[in-house]
């Protein structure tokens, strides 16, 4: 499951996104997929900004490469607010388009 959906308004959400899906006649799977996919947009785009989900996923990564032997490149191995104007920017805007949907 994509969503964090431990509570009670998001379970209620979810049987109503998956019911809508239903009616649509797509399929159970699908239609399940497809409603934790939109509650999990709806959740993050609640939580964060462009910009400060473009610099989680800059810690996460740079995290998960290490704890993978992955290198990256020196310069990408600062803070998110010490990277390359053009890298940051760069990921700001990847994560503004995701969390708008596009």
């Amino acid at each position: 499951m994509c969503a964090n959906v431990n509570n009670k308004s998001s379970n209620d959400m979810e049987d109503k996104i998956i019911e809508l899906f239903r009616k649509n006649r797509i399929g159970e799977e699908k239609a399940i997929y497809l409603a934790h996919e939109l509650l999990f947009l709806f959740s993050v785009s609640n939580r964060f900004s462009p910009e400060q989900m473009a610099e989680w996923f800059h810690n996460n990564y740079e995290e998960i490469a290490i704890a993978e032997g992955w290198q990256t490149q020196d310069k990408c191995k600062v803070e998110f607010k010490d990277l390359p104007e053009s890298n940051r920017t760069t990921m700001i805007k990847v994560c503004e388009r995701w969390l708008n949907g596009c």
